[in-house]
């Protein structure tokens, strides 16, 4: 019954109904990873399920740790293998080339550089971008250069790029790999499915291996990856797939969303089950993230999350303003107890990323990209001797985050190495979140299937939200995921001039910023109109007749602040005894960044408990009790 607590009823029917294939419709801050995971860890409770036997497919490496973390912290001690359909499919074939003594072929983690190399000297970068896309959206649908032409016609394409030109440095490409003896990503995902179609007795034993298939973000599928689903379901039924159409942003690398609308056709049958309360975000955040996508498109989902404060839209003069005004925003959060960690900002470009990361350095705030750290932890791995296997390699390995990633990539290939384990970890990383106390600056893309209580969508301009018109229904639905990732405070930027490659010029906001702007003026006045709650002025404490909202407003803030305040000195009394008791310093139990947050945002629960940066299950096991206990929980 534990695992079933603090669902709400569709949640509760989505963790336990017995339907198969099950296809569950979760809009964003529906709480689709708890649903995901209290699924897999119910069945396994029930023996409904072997978590051995289990593969989650995610697409990030990022999410497919949180899956397999948030399982362990639900009582799970064997774990199901998790990973992203390059890497399930990367360690499925190196168990078949070890099998089959055939050599492992190298893999091609960079398309692109290798387009450069081939057409860059000939094709300008905006040109060579296109051609790039074209090839993507071929090799996601098993197209090969010759037909290329035959299958853009068919399909109705109009990139804005030769369809000769697309074809002659597709067919360059891949000649190009035969030659380097190079296989890429797709190539990967080709190889597997065919090895399925071909190998049965490979088939047979993957599939016994794996029975219990579970999909993340299913709407960013792309035909290929879904032969490849295909061929591990084989004629099983046992699939659970998550997603959600408004979050579809990946048409431009060939996703197709329409297969998670006809999932139940294509798979003849199965449940779908609709997921309609957001958790995650207040009021005031849904409304604005919503106004963000096509007249009749946004979700109007159940909400759970008090009002906080209305997002804003600031105009500044030019770039710099633009920072400073982001760097000086940020910073008032954190005065007021926003860790750096749990703030963001998201931009359209990678570009615009570094950029970012300079400027607030610059400005004194700590802010950091996605996998830079982790990437630069790859370069500690021990350099594995000959004849070295995979456990004496673990052995030298001392860091435990990359223990962790080894333990990852055992759960997908059979007969790990070192040398297997060194070139999977290197791409596998791509995606890492940050784990400093930094905060997050990345791309609308690498924020999906994250949450910060404060974000800051900067660059809303035209030329960059949209940055591209031939696919404006994918770009605003780009723009909702960047927006929907706020829990509690949300603001947009935009600069009326900017410096774009070496150039100063005006720019327009986002013709997408109007009806945002107005949503963000009805929540503001909204806030203004709203009356206090029935008895909620002499709760708080409020002198109850003839004061102006303002002043009763500060004087509930200065209310809040209090408990706040109360809330803190409880928690760092009960500290002092737990180190005295421990002989520690204090910092050891918890640092006083953590108390700050917990003071300020108390956890629900244990489970919520163990997800917070600084705590987490180790602790939460440990002081969990007494931890809400003192917090008024």
């Amino acid at each position: 019954m534990q695992l079933l607590a603090g669902l709400d009823p569709k949640q509760l029917h989505a963790v336990t109904t017995a339907s198969q294939p099950l296809v569950i419709r979760a809009g964003a801050g529906s709480g689709k990873t708890r649903v995901l995971t209290r699924r897999v860890a119910y069945r396994a409770a029930i023996d409904d399920l072997d978590p051995r036997r289990a593969l989650c497919v995610t697409f990030t490496r990022e999410a497919a740790a949180e899956l397999r973390g948030r399982l362990r912290r639900l009582g799970l001690r064997d774990l199901p293998a998790a990973g992203t359909f390059h890497a399930i499919a990367l360690g499925q074939l190196r168990t078949r080339w070890h099998d089959q003594r055939q050599a492992e072929p190298t893999l091609l983690t960079d398309r692109t550089a290798l387009l450069r190399r081939i057409a860059g000297h000939r094709l300008d970068p905006a040109t060579l971008s296109r051609v790039a896309a074209e090839i993507d959206w071929a090799r996601t649908r098993s197209i090969r250069p010759d037909r290329y032409g035959d299958a853009r016609q068919r399909q109705r394409r109009h990139p804005g790029v030769d369809a000769e030109l697309v074809a002659s440095v597709f067919a360059e490409l891949e000649t190009a790999k035969r030659k380097a003896k190079l296989i890429d990503f797709d190539d990967l995902l080709e190889r597997c499915a065919e090895a399925f179609r071909t190998d049965q007795g490979f088939a047979d034993a993957q599939r016994w291996r794996f029975r219990h298939l579970f999909v993340d973000e299913f709407q960013d599928v792309n035909p290929l990856q879904f032969r490849l689903l295909q061929s591990w379901l084989g004629d099983g039924r046992d699939l659970c797939a998550v997603g959600d159409a408004n979050q579809a942003i990946y048409g431009w690398n060939g996703a197709d969303p329409t297969l998670f609308g006809r999932l139940t056709d294509l798979l003849d049958g199965g449940e779908v089950v609709e997921l309609t309360t957001n958790h995650r975000s207040s009021p005031a955040v849904v409304a604005v993230a919503g106004a963000a996508l096509a007249a009749g498109e946004a979700p109007e989902p159940s909400l759970t999350r008090p009002e906080a404060p209305p997002p804003r839209v600031l105009a500044c003069r030019d770039e710099d303003h633009e920072l400073a005004t982001i760097a000086g925003q940020l910073r008032r959060w954190n005065d007021r107890g926003v860790p750096w960690r749990e703030q963001a900002v998201l931009v359209r470009t990678n570009a615009q990323v570094r950029a970012l990361v300079e400027g607030l350095g610059r400005h004194g705030i700590p802010a950091a990209r996605a996998g830079a750290a982790d990437r630069a932890l790859l370069r500690t791995l021990p350099q594995p001797a000959a004849g070295m296997s995979f456990e004496q390699f673990l052995e030298e390995v001392t860091d435990p985050a990359l223990v962790t990633l080894a333990q990852e990539y055992a759960a997908l290939d059979l007969r790990p190495t070192p040398g297997g384990f060194i070139s999977w970890a290197a791409t596998a990383t791509a995606d890492e979140a940050v784990s400093s106390d930094a905060v997050r600056v990345g791309t609308f893309h690498r924020a999906k299937g994250r949450e910060w209580r404060a974000v800051i969508v900067a660059g809303v301009e035209d030329g960059y939200v949209p940055a591209s018109t031939v696919r404006a229904d994918e770009e605003r639905r780009l723009f909702y995921v960047a927006l929907s990732r706020a829990t509690e405070l949300l603001v947009c930027t935009w600069a009326a001039e900017r410096v774009v490659r070496g150039t100063a010029g005006e720019r327009r906001p986002s013709p997408y910023l109007d009806a945002v702007a107005r949503a963000c003026t009805e929540a503001q006045a909204a806030d203004e109109a709203r009356p206090m709650p029935p008895d909620f002025a002499r709760i708080a404490g409020l002198i109850p007749n003839g004061v102006t909202r303002a002043g009763a407003t500060a004087t509930l803030l200065e209310r809040l602040d209090r408990q706040v305040d109360q809330r803190d000195t409880a928690l760092r009394r009960w500290r002092e005894a737990q180190a005295r008791a421990a002989g520690v310093p204090p910092r050891m139990v918890l640092d006083d960044a953590v108390l700050a947050t917990l003071a300020d945002n108390p956890p629900a629960d244990l489970e919520e408990l163990a997800e917070r940066a600084g705590v987490g299950a180790l602790r939460a096991r440990r002081f969990g009790p007494d931890l809400l206990r003192v917090l008024g929980r």
